[in-house]
């Protein structure tokens, strides 16, 4: 995955002026290529509490998910399978079961931009 086709799946959101900060999406937290789900979910172990996109693919297909870390040396959960029509929308599987993966291509940190304060919830209706 190139800096080209991570700035074009940001594009959407960008446009629509969700409250992310961009800089952090952009940096790939993951550097080296991998052959299977343990070396991404060994590096997956060390990260900070937050949530990750992860870019992978199998056999040249590409392939979008997130992990959720809750903290060096704790479990790792993926939500895969976006389905509008679910409840929950997606899938909810330790990471370690992602056992298709053959190549990781980018991890990167989903973040709001520094200082944004939510307002959901402190508006007064005028009706």
């Amino acid at each position: 995955m190139t800096r080209e086709d991570v700035t074009a799946f940001f594009k959407l959101p960008q446009r629509q002026s969700v409250p992310l900060d961009y800089d952090r999406l952009m940096v790939n937290l993951h550097s080296s290529s991998s052959a299977n789900i343990e070396t991404p979910h060994d590096f997956c172990k060390t990260l900070v509490p937050g949530a990750y996109i992860v870019s992978a693919g199998e056999d040249g297909l590409g392939h979008r998910f997130v992990v959720i870390s809750h903290g060096p040396g704790k479990r790792l959960i993926a939500l895969d399978s976006f389905d509008s029509k679910r409840d929950p929308p997606m899938v909810v599987i330790p990471l370690r079961y992602q056992q298709w993966i053959r190549h990781v291509k980018w991890i990167c940190c989903v973040a709001l931009k520094p200082g944004y304060q939510c307002r959901h919830g402190k508006r007064n209706s005028k009706t």
